[in-house]
């Protein structure tokens, strides 16, 4: 969004959800620049993305969401949310950010960055193991191979996820991110498929 498109406030809608005749500026309403998510995670309501995120600012400040299947969720006070633009986007309106119940984030933080640091701790001894079956001739054999590319794609797959996921949603550009989202699924993919081979010739090898 470049700086000469016009910023489109949203409509303001009753409770139930007949269109009022209010606008969304500071004749009606105060605007307060600060930010309800500090130190948690921030979520968007974009419905142009996602049918399930459709959401109605009300006269009364609140923010309804109709669609969403969570009940606690469907009414946003004022102060859980607030009105945004993203330049990625490309959006001429603004979006709702909203945060979950702060415990809620919090464990689910916690238990992410272990994982994170979990997945990131165990790509040296994959590499290990592959710079060992690469160097020692013994051990480049059809078995050597196939392990080789096993543990290749999962070092692949940890090292580029646990980055992925240690680093603020906000800070990876949208082409970045689906760049890695495929990267990282292509090497899931292939080292299931390298494990299947692995079995395939164990079972062929001893069975």
């Amino acid at each position: 969004m470049n700086g000469t498109e016009a910023v489109r406030l949203p409509a303001i809608y009753e409770t139930d959800l007949m269109p009022t005749n209010v606008t969304a500026s500071d004749e009606y309403f105060d605007f307060v620049t600060w930010n309800p998510c500090a130190g948690a995670k921030r979520y968007s309501l974009n419905p142009h993305a996602y049918q399930d995120d459709e959401w109605y600012l009300l006269s009364n400040g609140s923010v309804l969401r109709p669609l969403t299947e969570v009940s606690e969720d469907r009414l946003l006070d004022y102060h859980q949310y607030c009105l945004a633009r993203v330049r990625s986007y490309e959006y001429p309106e603004y979006l709702v950010f909203y945060c979950e119940d702060e415990y809620t984030i919090e464990d689910e933080n916690n238990g992410g960055v272990i994982y994170s640091y979990g997945m990131l701790a165990s790509v040296p001894f994959l590499v290990a193991t592959y710079v060992v079956y690469w160097l020692l001739p013994d051990l480049r054999n059809l078995h050597g191979l196939t392990l080789r590319g096993y543990v290749g794609c999962l070092a692949l797959a940890y090292s580029m996820l646990g980055v992925l996921q240690l680093t603020p949603q906000e800070q990876i550009p949208n082409g970045i991110c689906i760049t890695f989202a495929f990267i990282i699924h292509f090497s899931f993919l292939a080292s299931f498929f390298w494990l299947n081979v692995m079995c395939f010739d164990i079972w062929w090898t001893f069975g």
